[in-house]
């Protein structure tokens, strides 16, 4: 399945500040540097990793969970680095 990349116009839907108000840029450059960022480094991944933040920010405890995962996939790409290199 192919996506098109949302355009800033199509973005400026999510700005929940009248135009031309200092919220209103403040979101527009956000909503540029996200769509840059989801454009770099994907548009699942991006969300994912703001979550993530939430939660720790929410959770500090979460730290420890974040860390065990972080673990096991490190884990999981060294085996496959193993079996790659045989």
């Amino acid at each position: 399945m192919s996506y098109e990349t949302p355009t800033i116009e199509q973005l400026k839907s999510l700005i929940m500040w009248p135009e031309g108000t200092v919220g209103y840029q403040n979101e527009l450059d956000m909503l540029t540097k996200m769509r840059a960022l989801c454009e770099e480094h994907g548009y699942g991944r991006v969300p994912q990793i703001a979550n993530a933040i939430e939660d720790i920010w929410r959770n500090p405890e979460n730290v420890e969970k974040y860390l065990k995962e972080q673990k096991a996939h490190n884990d999981l790409m060294a085996d496959y680095k193993k079996k790659l290199d045989k």
